[in-house]
């Protein structure tokens, strides 16, 4: 049997003073249209050895600009999705916490904000493996 060909993104469940998540307004074309994405990314090919938490200060630096940050070194949960197009990625999520600086959006996402993170607000917000990741969190 053949093994799964499958992309690693790293996601950040980045929250505020306030215990806030912060949500990123996905592009208007693709399944995550009308919903709402965390702050993270794939691994590039030159970060195959360096540790998750690492990759996460290109990451975010990328999606958000000059902020500081802290992300607690053990993930908070994995899980695999296949996208419509058959891409298979499996998502590393991790928790973190903003120390400083505003949010700058780069032309990956539209807007950001701040939400609460309870399951209204996670259903609205979120689609599928977003969700399924967030509910788990909060449970």
């Amino acid at each position: 049997m053949a093994h799964a060909q499958v992309a690693v993104s790293l996601k950040l469940i980045l929250k505020n003073a306030e215990g806030k998540v912060l949500a990123l307004e996905a592009q208007g074309n693709g399944p995550m249209a009308d919903y709402y994405d965390l702050p993270g990314g794939r691994i590039d090919e030159d970060e195959i050895e360096v540790p998750f938490t690492k990759i996460f200060e290109r990451e975010i630096q990328e999606e958000l600009g000059d902020v500081r940050f802290s992300v607690v070194p053990r993930p908070i949960t994995v899980l695999t999705w296949t996208w419509p197009n058959g891409k298979q990625f499996c998502y590393v999520y991790y928790e973190g916490t903003l120390i400083s600086g505003e949010p700058k959006i780069s032309a990956e996402h539209l807007s950001f904000k701040w939400i609460d993170l309870d399951e209204t607000e996670i259903n609205n917000h979120f689609t599928t493996f977003h969700k399924s990741a967030l509910l788990q969190y909060i449970s």
